[in-house]
C-alpha cells in the first residue's frame, strides 16, 4: 500500500506535465520550425484557436485525485504510520504542480458554483469517520496486533521440547 502511495505522488500529474509539452511541440510545428508566433499554417480561426489555446483545468477531476489520495491516508493511517507523511508529501506536490500548471499552462476555468467544493467538504468529514473505524478495526483484531510476551527464543525451546516429549511418549505407547 504505502508503494502504490508513493507512485500516486507523481502518477497523476504526468498527463498534466506531457499535454503542454506535447501542445507547445504542435505549436511549433504548425510554424515551420520557427520562432515567429506570428506565422502559421492554420487558416481557419476554430483550428488556430485549438491550436494555440491552453487545455482548460478541470478542476473536477483535481478534486477527484485530492479526495482520492486523502481517503486513502486516512483509512490505512491508523495500520501504517507512515502514510502521513506520504499523504503529506500527496498534499505538497498536488498543491504546487496545480498552481504552476494552472498559471502557466491552463486557461481559465469556467465558473462553478458552491456545491463542488461542499461536496468535497462533506466527503472530507466521512474521512474523519472512516481513519477512526478503520483504526479501531486495525488495533482490536488479533491476527493483526498481537503481543507475544515470550518471544521467538520461547516459542524454538517449546517447539523443541513439545518433540521430544511426544517422542518420548509415542515410544512408551507403541512398546505397550
Amino acid at each position: 500500500m504505502i508503494i502504490t502511495m508513493i507512485g500516486n505522488i507523481f502518477t497523476p500529474h504526468i498527463f498534466y506535465l506531457i499535454i503542454p509539452c506535447l501542445k507547445c511541440f504542435a505549436k511549433c510545428l504548425d510554424r515551420g520550425l520557427s520562432c515567429d508566433e506570428k506565422f502559421t499554417f492554420q487558416i481557419i480561426q476554430e483550428d488556430y484557436d485549438n491550436k494555440y489555446l491552453e487545455i482548460e483545468f478541470e478542476i473536477d477531476k483535481r478534486y477527484s485525485i485530492i479526495l482520492s489520495q486523502i481517503l486513502v491516508v486516512m483509512t490505512f493511517s491508523g495500520g501504517l504510520p507512515l502514510m502521513y507523511p506520504i499523504g503529506f508529501l500527496c498534499a505538497f506536490i498536488n498543491y504546487w504542480m496545480d498552481k504552476c500548471m494552472f498559471l502557466r499552462c491552463h486557461r481559465k476555468p469556467p465558473l462553478y458554483d458552491h456545491r463542488l467544493s461542499s461536496l468535497a467538504k462533506t466527503i472530507l468529514k466521512f474521512s474523519i469517520l472512516i481513519h477512526v473505524i478503520s483504526f479501531l478495526l486495525i488495533y482490536s483484531n488479533d491476527k493483526i496486533m498481537t503481543y507475544d510476551h515470550h518471544g521467538e527464543l520461547y516459542d524454538a525451546f517449546t517447539h523443541f521440547y513439545d518433540e521430544i516429549l511426544y517422542s518420548l511418549f509415542n515410544k512408551d505407547l507403541e512398546t505397550l
